[in-house]
């Protein structure tokens, strides 16, 4: 792993520089996790849905890779193409379920967090950095954001300012593993954004996708309707998200005038669940600006609750940055329902399926107390300060995913 990527002295200074120039949220006012419906619950097969988030969005991402940037044009074919894998292009072997990016960076955080325990931007940096030789289909932010590493930029200056949605579709792991600890997943879910995307709106992003992953490992089928567990999430993000600044931005679109936040977008998608999703996604739109696909991806989760199959294929079928909605509607999906909840032939034929495995099971031990950070997990590592004032877990970490298949 390169080490072009320097550890920067003094990390409360550091993130104090980040609040200064508003892209960090201040510590959040402490209190109980179901304050915000995190609890965890009794009876509820955990393992399960840890293995279905982790899935769920490689599913979504491979589905949906064949399908990006072809427009709603994908919506014409028949259903069943866009229920088959179509491999990446070059494949020769090995699961045909190819993924790109999504499911690559989400292992990086992944592996990131199993090494050091909590979000540490420096070690995530240097994962992102070995990650970019081997990347698929790569956002232009993180691309950037990437090669400024590789100079050997810090990490909290590389990042760009951008409203792309690689912040968002990587951070399911976090919501793994803070499932029930709300200030240290809205800390965390921002601090991993700020590494690669400097942006209120994109700091937002990370915060509600991580969250909404969070929330749906406490809950599942029989839970309630769609429109009173959009209403419960809706009231559950805005007090998680008080305190986390969002300044408007100009819309882009010619057809709407003024400014809006990813916060008041995302509001609207309890309004639109009875909505087709030819007139949804002419709504909301679902390219790569987190302000259209968050929001898109919600809205497929929400819309077809108990129906995991379909929720992600409504995604796909959406085209545009198809892959990217898919895999932060099925990580959704994969929480509520569990892994079992996928047809055998999605996860028998996906790529990564079985580290996908190991990772989400590592990451419930991590959030039951079981498993300590580093290769092997043991060790004692209480020594310096870490970038959110506790211990430094240390610097053992496992081998990052710097393969091609």
């Amino acid at each position: 792993m390169s080490e072009s990527v320097t550890r920067q002295p003094g990390p409360a200074a550091v993130l104090e520089g980040l609040r200064a120039r508003g892209l960090l949220p201040p510590p959040m006012e402490p209190g109980p996790a179901d304050r915000v419906g995190l609890a965890v619950r009794p009876g509820v097969d955990y393992r399960a849905k840890y293995r279905g988030a982790l899935l769920g969005l490689a599913i979504g991402d491979a589905l949906g890779r064949p399908w990006e940037g072809r427009g709603s044009a994908a919506s014409a074919h028949d259903p069943a193409d866009l229920r088959v894998y179509r491999p990446w292009r070059g494949w020769q072997s090995g699961p045909i379920g190819t993924v790109t990016d999504d499911t690559q960076l989400s292992m990086c955080v992944a592996e990131s967090l199993l090494a050091t325990g909590r979000v540490d931007p420096a070690d995530l940096a240097r994962r992102v950095v070995a990650w970019l030789p081997i990347g698929r289909g790569k956002g232009k932010a993180t691309t950037r954001a990437a090669k400024a590493l590789t100079r050997g930029t810090p990490w909290d200056v590389a990042g760009v300012d951008s409203g792309g949605n690689g912040a968002a579709m990587r951070v399911a792991p976090i919501g793994l593993l803070h499932r029930a600890d709300p200030a240290a997943l809205r800390h965390d879910a921002a601090l991993s954004a700020l590494v690669t995307h400097a942006s209120q709106m994109a700091v937002v992003s990370a915060i509600i996708q991580a969250f909404t992953v969070a929330y749906c490992l406490h809950r599942g089928p029989g839970s309630g309707a769609a429109d009173a567990v959009g209403a419960e999430l809706l009231g559950h993000l805005h007090v998680i998200l008080t305190g986390v600044q969002e300044a408007p931005i100009p819309e882009r679109r010619p057809d709407r005038s003024g400014s809006v936040r990813l916060c008041d977008r995302v509001r609207e998608v309890v309004d639109w669940l009875d909505a087709a999703p030819g007139e949804t996604f002419a709504h909301f739109h679902n390219g790569a600006f987190v302000l259209e696909s968050l929001p898109a991806a919600l809205w497929c989760f929400l819309r077809h609750l108990d129906d995991p199959e379909r929720a992600i294929l409504t995604a796909v079928s959406g085209g545009f940055d198809a892959d990217t909605v898919a895999s932060m509607t099925g990580a959704l999906v994969g929480a509520w329902h569990g892994a079992d909840a996928f047809p055998a032939a999605w996860t028998a034929e996906l790529e990564y399926a079985d580290d996908l495995r190991r990772l989400a099971d590592g990451l419930l031990a991590m959030a039951e107390g079981g498993l300590s950070a580093g290769p092997s997990g043991g060790g004692d590592r209480s020594g310096s300060a870490g970038w959110d004032g506790t211990p430094d877990p240390g610097d053992g970490r496992p081998a990052s995913l710097t393969r091609e298949s």
